[in-house]
């Protein structure tokens, strides 16, 4: 593994054993159990961003979890550790974990912003430290320096929700200052023209999840009792109980299963017509998401101009692993990966919407495209995002 150099919080631990720290070598717990949040960690940002970005993660831990742990922020791990020091490390989750069991904490949340592809990935994770493991992790993507609270907010809510089960049934959805949930997006409300069906539609505002629903998100309703645990008879390129595909979306998996899914996590499915607006960009109208030009290597699909080659591609992609698809509303995988169940009757069955990667060709993944199959049908390709409206400030 490749050695990385990290600034504190990682190089306390050497501060804290080197130094005897009081808690160096002991194995008794804190009377009051301890979510220690370290400072983040964004090497390529300013200290004053970085600062704030700390600042803005011990606030949401402190708000989301309501007095269940004692909150130990940035400043109060100063006082406990001394001065920040370098420390090279092979595993940066191992160092995070020896930090949070330095301290007696027994959990513990870590943020890393970092650039990837010209923007700002946003990751936080957090960890059960005595059973050292990690217990969820959220990613994120800001435009630029400017977007990274508003982004370190929706990762480290999302994440601790999740993490903690401090989520659907527990606290309910965690709403941000546009009165969506963490993890969605608010798409504005207006009027169009639906491109198949050729008819009117009003749209209100809504909000929409970022990603399609993923493997990992689909584990947390299985194991919370709401959703099927069996691999359904699907394919071979179904993702369902496969360790490598956390980050993939759910796929083999009917219309109803969608709906309960969305239910259990105080959601729904969107309709047809949001869906489109969405993929549209809104009054933009965009063909494809991302605009008028062909999908090319903009999407997880099969046909010519794809990074896997045409008619290569053998399974789903990682959610948001394609960018330069994404429409200006921030949505992923719009066009390609799977396709999206909507709350859209058509006759007996159910509209989906937004092509997959079995596409071959691009008029698949246009906004416009649309299929329905009965609520029972399970493929491969198909899965779903989950929808809420907007809670509006009163």
């Amino acid at each position: 593994m490749k050695t990385r150099t990290f600034l504190s919080p990682i190089g306390l631990v050497a501060a804290l054993l080197a130094l005897a720290s009081p808690f160096a070598g002991r194995a008794a717990p804190p009377k009051e159990e301890q979510l220690l949040v370290l400072p983040v960690n964004a090497p390529t940002l300013s200290r004053t961003v970085v600062d704030a970005a700390s600042d803005r993660a011990g606030a949401r831990a402190l708000a989301l979890t309501k007095g269940k742990f004692r909150i130990i922020t940035k400043d109060m791990l100063a006082t406990i550790v001394g001065e920040e020091k370098l420390l090279k490390c092979e595993d940066e989750a191992r160092c995070e974990l020896d930090l949070g069991a330095a301290i007696g904490s027994g959990f513990m949340v870590a943020t890393h912003v970092r650039p990837v592809a010209g923007k700002l990935e946003v990751l936080a994770k957090v960890y059960d430290v005595k059973k050292l493991s990690l217990l969820a992790q959220t990613t994120v993507t800001a435009e630029d320096e400017g977007e990274v609270l508003a982004r370190i907010e929706e990762a480290v809510d999302d994440a601790l929700a999740r993490g903690l089960k401090l989520g659907p049934g527990s606290l309910g959805l965690v709403r941000g200052a546009d009165g969506c949930p963490s993890g969605t997006r608010r798409i504005p409300g207006g009027s169009y023209t639906l491109g198949r069906r050729g008819d009117a539609a009003t749209v209100r505002p809504v909000c929409l999840d970022v990603t399609e629903v993923t493997v990992a998100a689909w584990g947390e309703c299985v194991a919370a009792g709401k959703c099927r645990q069996e691999k359904p008879e699907c394919g071979v390129a179904a993702n369902s109980g496969r360790g490598d595909r956390h980050r993939h979306p759910i796929n083999c998996v009917s219309w109803e299963e969608a709906v309960a899914y969305c239910a259990w996590a105080m959601k729904r499915l969107p309709s047809e017509e949001e869906w489109e607006w969405a993929a549209r960009g809104g009054e933009k109208g965009n063909k494809y998401p991302w605009g008028a030009e062909p999908p090319a290597a903009r999407g997880c699909w099969n046909g010519a101009g794809n990074d896997a080659g045409a008619g290569n591609r053998q399974g789903t992609c990682p959610v948001g692993a394609y960018p330069a698809g994404d429409g200006p509303l921030g949505l992923h995988d719009l066009g390609g990966n799977v396709w999206e169940w909507t709350a859209t009757a058509s006759g007996d069955g159910r509209v989906y919407r937004g092509g997959s990667w079995t596409a071959t060709l691009p008029a698949f993944l246009s906004a416009a495209s649309r299929y329905s199959m009965e609520p029972g049908f399970r493929d491969t390709n198909v899965g779903f995002r989950c929808a809420v409206a907007p809670e509006e400030k009163k």
